[in-house]
């Protein structure tokens, strides 16, 4: 599993922005998504992915079920009748879908955390 982490400065608003990487290679697992997923919605932070539902374009997942079996989050194809076999839909609009992992076009796991943004608020409390 490589997991890929930088800073990056910025600017504008933000003093650094930190993203973290988790590319599906051959040797990564679902298991190795779950963790990576479970640590950061346990920390506070939402993931951003490419896939889980349909292509691989952007949904942000914000939380999950079952251990993380099952993912909570929104995708603009959660909706599309060619895309959302076996997914439901939560009272709040999220998706909540369990078969994530067979979907191929899911690769990428993100999560973005704006340093600054955070400070200021810790400081301010």
């Amino acid at each position: 599993m490589k997991i890929y982490e930088t800073d990056v400065d910025i600017l504008c608003k933000f003093n650094v922005i930190m993203f973290s990487f988790l590319g599906r290679e051959e040797d990564t697992t679902k298991e190795d998504f779950i963790s990576f997923i479970k640590k950061h919605i346990d920390e506070g932070y939402p993931c951003i992915a490419l896939g889980i539902i349909g292509p691989p374009e952007a949904c942000i997942i914000t939380g999950y079920r079952n251990n993380g079996e099952e993912l909570l989050g929104w995708n603009f194809f959660q909706e599309d009748p060619e895309f959302s076999s076996g997914i439901k839909i939560y009272e709040s609009g999220y998706f909540i879908c369990s078969n994530w992992w067979e979907n191929t076009d899911t690769f990428l796991m993100e999560e973005i955390v704006f340093l600054y943004i955070l400070e200021n608020l810790q400081t301010r409390r």
